[in-house]
């Protein structure tokens, strides 16, 4: 039988353009990419191929950047922010057989200048910590509110299991697997798994009245037969709450501990975790494989450090 070059050829490109790239990033880069066309036809720019300045025109509107009198780069919006627009930018040109204008010098010397320009603080979530959860919890009455039960439940299973807030409301009761130890809970996929490989991640019980494995296993046993969603929505039915939701019922539970709930939100609880096991005295490593982070410089920017601190947990993880 003849071998067809062509036809073969044209099987592996569709191979590689499948496989290439996991969905969740084909969905960023296709967005981000309708975003760049949008803003070259409002400016009446070449999008595709795009000449080197266009990029580089849109890199500094985009971050917002100012030359002050002494020569000095300030952004008004981070430039990390522009890193899903340069590969989408590439993917783009790539897949059209255009040579991509991110590999031009012009582009990289003043991607490189954007980088190291003085730019704004990430905004952090404001955390907390494990005295918090005891404290709110000691509240007169507080449990016999009928919104608290969800609300101290997701807050219990997203601190201790150190979620990210999608990975909490998308967690089905499928994937819990109770143990005398804890619980296991499986996540299908998650920020660092593109490809849905999935993870275990386990929940210790604790003494005391602070036990997030004893209230999951009161929560799950109080809902409807057949109900799919670890924390399923009373508005969408056969659907999780959202992550809006999430948030409200977290602002509902710091309510009872802090004066002000601003900056609390679905985020406090992964950085909650991380400071709290930092204070406890916790290896930087056991923190990050606990956050599931590909690098401890990653879990050291979690924890929320007095002066002098971040050097002791640094040394810890010596």
């Amino acid at each position: 039988m003849e071998f067809d070059v062509d036809a073969e050829m044209v099987k592996v490109l569709a191979l590689i353009e499948r496989h290439e790239l996991a969905d969740s990033t084909l969905s960023t880069y296709t967005n981000r990419w309708a975003e760049f066309e949008l803003w070259c036809t409002t400016n009446k720019l070449t999008s595709m191929p795009a000449a080197p300045v266009t990029v580089m025109l849109f890199l500094v509107q985009h971050t917002g950047a100012v030359l002050d009198d002494e020569g000095f780069v300030h952004l008004v919006r981070r430039a990390s922010g522009f890193d899903p627009y340069l590969g989408a930018i590439r993917w783009a040109h790539r897949k059209a057989g255009h040579r991509t204008p991110t590999s031009d010098q012009s582009v990289k010397a003043l991607i490189s200048t954007l980088r190291t320009a003085e730019q704004p603080a990430a905004k952090k979530a404001r955390s907390f910590r494990v005295a918090d959860l005891e404290r709110i919890y000691a509240k007169p009455d507080v449990r016999n509110y009928r919104a608290f039960e969800r609300g101290w439940t997701a807050t219990n299973f997203g601190f201790f299991g150190c979620f990210r807030g999608g990975e909490t409301i998308s967690t089905r009761v499928e994937n819990l697997t109770f143990t005398d130890e804890g619980v296991l809970v499986f996540v299908p996929r998650a920020k660092g798994d593109p490809f849905g490989k999935g993870e275990w991640v386990g929940i210790a019980r604790r003494d005391g009245d602070i036990c997030p494995v004893r209230q999951l296993e009161a929560w799950v046993a109080g809902l409807p037969d057949g109900c799919e969603w670890l924390f399923p929505s009373s508005q969408k039915h056969g659907h999780p709450i959202s992550l809006a939701t999430l948030s409200h019922d977290i602002a509902v539970i710091c309510g009872y501990g802090f004066d002000d709930v601003s900056g609390f939100s679905t985020h406090s609880l992964r950085r909650g975790f991380c400071t709290s096991a930092a204070e406890a005295g916790r290896s930087l490593l056991s923190i990050s494989l606990k956050a599931r982070h590909k690098s401890v410089a990653t879990s050291l920017g979690y924890i929320d450090t007095a002066p002098g601190q971040a050097a002791q947990v640094i040394a810890a993880a010596l």
